[in-house]
């Protein structure tokens, strides 16, 4: 029952007010890509492709809210998914540059 209750409670809260949701993707998206940049005047590819993807993938998300009838949970699950990838080359960067903190 408690999920079911998370679950409503975040849609709730995004529908009235889905720039909170939008503006916490976004940052953690442009934190990394300053960490991906962090002493370089180039991104590694392999961590820039998936932030770009990241990006656009943010932006098809918001564009999804347009309309009669946005789907808010496919925007939550979307916006949750782009930042564990954000997460994912985060801890990479990290890994590789023997840092993991």
């Amino acid at each position: 029952m408690s999920a079911a209750s998370d679950r409503l409670q975040r849609l709730n809260a995004v529908q009235k007010d889905p720039e909170q949701e939008i503006e916490r993707t976004r940052f953690a998206i442009r934190d990394a890509q300053r960490l991906a940049m962090a002493g370089r005047t180039t991104p590694d590819p392999r961590h820039a492709r998936p932030l770009d993807d990241s990006v656009a993938r943010l932006e098809r998300a918001v564009a999804g809210l347009e309309g009669r009838h946005p789907d808010y949970w496919h925007f939550l699950t979307e916006t949750e998914a782009v930042r564990t990838t954000v997460s994912r080359v985060v801890a990479q960067i990290r890994e590789e540059r023997g840092g993991a903190h």
